[in-house]
């Protein structure tokens, strides 16, 4: 916030400090000064607010900072003398009171709008802000003076009696920008009889703008709901510097002071006089009563700070004592807790001035931090796979979508989505690593990519939140099915799972009906290995949220026979489309002293493969081995229909 020296002058005394010794000061109370400008010979302070310091979003709340961090008299604006007139203003009705707490308005007639004077324009253009008129002036000068917010509307332009409501969707205003806006619904909206006028916080109507033909001016000082100011703010993509005030806690006893200025400087400027009573509709918010003691404070800071210093900070914070407790003010509803005013202790005398101190004590252990980070590990696991890490965004559009054949329905749409390249959610990796394949083929034949990240699955209930499971994706143009399950099988035996590959058709819409197949921990699918419809790229997917749930580090290391093996490779001829898995599955079952088997080579239909037997206990001998042999032929040739190629011995 850009706030002018001379400014500041007009409600505490900084003569005698250097602008450099004010800006490192008012740093370590926690003002930070981002840097300090001369604009047309004139110092202005660049201070970076903080989100939970809305007061010093004013000139005034800056000016009492700095009285306080300085020890200075602070001099408030003085509270003018108004009308007591009859006539009510333009009427506004509020049904539900939490929109809108609380509000003065008034109406000033016989205005002639003009430029504003120079002492104006010149506080305005120092601060950032470039004049309009004397009336919109006067409501910004005052906007900084108090980061309260006002309306200024022309009277004779509102039809009727006001009311303050929520907005429907789809309904639209023309901003004072000129541009034509949709309303989302839920946004806080001003309407006369016939329009919407004013969304309040955010920016006025073009209905109601004050121009020079204006005669009649109705002023609206309100604070409303900050929560829904924010949120219509992100919705309509506008920020002011009225929504940034507006959508903080902001002091709600105000309204009526700030009126009465703005009535006396528009009679000033404007020559327009005070037509109509001032009406103030006041809040019910109370301070809280806050309980602190001076043991508290030496406890939490480690050192003495007498409770006459005490009292002397709180004093010039505005914060008074009722009976054994402390009552913030109305400016500072950031206040809550004893531990808040011991911050407020802290920053006045000084963090720098607080003892060095070693922490004593045992330190605390994170017992998050000592357990194995199964991401980490199997990210680090694929990446030695020869599969590069890529990010992409969750959210991808309905064409992208229909492209991989899949239903729109079925995926989770962003209610207000910032463009239609991101209005659904993924439901799976591979949505959004395809299209990924699919752009960079034309630069490159070899691609293999992984992604860790979140998907999102329709709740079966209303009031729950969509199931948001962590899953992997690859994808692959130069590895084929046998090697992108040796890697599956690798990737589950280094977190110390054992996983299934049963073959499946038309699983996924965007894979080969014919080139699929479904994975599974146990009996639980965790997975998808398939081969796109082109024939051009693999792809893996695994809820990485199941199984790290079964992973474990732990390592079984098998018991070595201290007897030699007997090694022999049999060549089968299978018939085709049979699946090489069962096939090996069936010889390694046959028997107990078959303890390994590879397939080694493969020519058309016939297949090799090494078959390793060895005994725990004694050394083997062809004549033990043969009946295995004859046995692991038979029980081939009966479940698969094989043929052995050759003789048995």
């Amino acid at each position: 916030m850009n706030t002018p020296k001379i400014w500041l002058q007009k409600y505490v005394d900084l003569s005698g400090i250097t602008d450099k010794a004010f800006a490192e000061k008012m740093t370590f109370a926690g003002n930070k000064v981002e840097a300090i400008h001369k604009i047309n010979g004139e110092v202005v302070y660049e201070f970076e607010i903080t989100s939970n310091r809305p007061d010093t979003l004013s000139i005034i709340g800056l000016a009492r900072e700095a009285a306080t961090v300085f020890n200075k008299k602070f001099t408030p604006p003085k509270i003018p003398q108004i009308k007591s007139l009859s006539a009510k203003p333009i009427n506004l009705k509020i049904t539900d009171k939490t929109l809108c707490p609380t509000y003065s308005a008034v109406e000033i007639s016989n205005t002639t709008v003009k430029p504003s004077s120079h002492s104006i324009q010149k506080l305005l253009t120092l601060a950032g802000l470039r004049p309009v008129n004397n009336v919109v002036d006067i409501t910004n000068l005052m906007l900084w003076e108090h980061a309260q917010l006002m309306h200024t509307f022309d009277a004779d332009k509102i039809k009727g009696d006001l009311s303050l409501r929520l907005a429907k969707s789809k309904e639209t205003i023309i901003t004072l920008d000129h541009k034509k806006r949709q309303l989302m619904g839920g946004e806080i909206i001003i309407e006369d009889q016939e329009k919407i006028i004013d969304v309040p916080g955010i920016m006025g109507g073009l209905n109601t703008e004050i121009t020079t033909n204006t005669k009649r001016v109705f002023l609206l000082v309100a604070i409303d709901n900050p929560i829904l100011i924010r949120r219509a703010s992100k919705l309509l993509k506008l920020r002011s510097d009225s929504s940034t005030r507006s959508e903080k806690q902001l002091d709600l006893t105000q309204t009526e002071i700030v009126a009465k200025r703005v009535i006396k400087l528009l009679e000033k400027e404007t020559k327009g006089k005070q037509s109509t009573k001032l009406i103030t509709v006041k809040s019910s918010w109370k301070p809280p009563a806050i309980s602190l003691n001076q043991d508290q404070i030496t406890k939490r800071i480690g050192i003495d700070i007498s409770q006459a210093k005490i009292n002397q900070y709180f004093k010039s914070l505005g914060i008074k004592k009722t009976g054994s407790n402390y009552q913030p003010p109305a400016w500072r509803r950031d206040l809550k807790t004893t531990v808040d005013l011991i911050e407020e202790v802290i920053r006045l005398y000084g963090y720098n001035k607080l003892p060095h101190t070693l922490p004593s004590g045992i330190i605390p252990v994170n017992e998050t931090a000592l357990k194995k980070n199964w991401l980490r590990t199997i990210k680090n696991i694929v990446a030695s796979l020869g599969y590069t890490e890529t990010y992409a965004s969750t959210l991808i559009s309905k064409q992208q979508i229909q492209s991989l054949n899949l239903n729109p329905k079925t995926h989770l749409k962003v209610l207000h989505p910032t463009s239609e390249d991101y209005e659904y959610m993924r439901t799976t990796i591979i949505e959004t690593l395809l299209p990924f394949v699919t752009s960079n083929l034309k630069h490159t034949q070899k691609i293999n990519i992984f992604e860790l990240g979140t998907v999102f699955h329709k709740s079966n209930s209303k009031n729950k939140l969509p199931h948001q499971p962590l899953e992997l994706g690859l994808v692959s143009t130069t590895v084929k099915y046998p090697q992108l399950k040796g890697q599956l099988k690798f990737l589950a035996s280094s977190i110390g799972l054992t996983l299934n590959i049963k073959p499946t058709k038309t699983l996924h819409p965007a894979l080969h009906p014919s080139n699929q197949a479904q994975i599974f921990l146990n009996t639980k699918p965790v997975g998808i290995i398939g081969q796109t419809k082109n024939k051009q790229v693999w792809t893996l997917t695994l809820n990485i949220s199941e199984l790290i749930k079964k992973a474990s580090s732990e390592y079984h290391y098998p018991h070595l026979s201290t007897h030699p093996p007997i090694i022999e490779d049999l060549t089968f001829t299978l018939p085709q489309k049979t699946y090489l898995g069962p096939v090996i599955q069936v010889i390694k079952n046959t028997h107990k002293l078959i303890n390994k088997v590879v397939l080694t080579k493969t020519y058309q239909q016939n297949y090799t493969f090494n078959i390793i037997y060895q005994s725990q206990t004694k050394p083997l001998t062809d004549k033990a081995i043969a009946p295995i042999r004859k046995k692991v032929v038979n029980n081939l040739k009966q479940k698969f229909k094989t043929r052995l190629v050759g003789k048995l011995k």
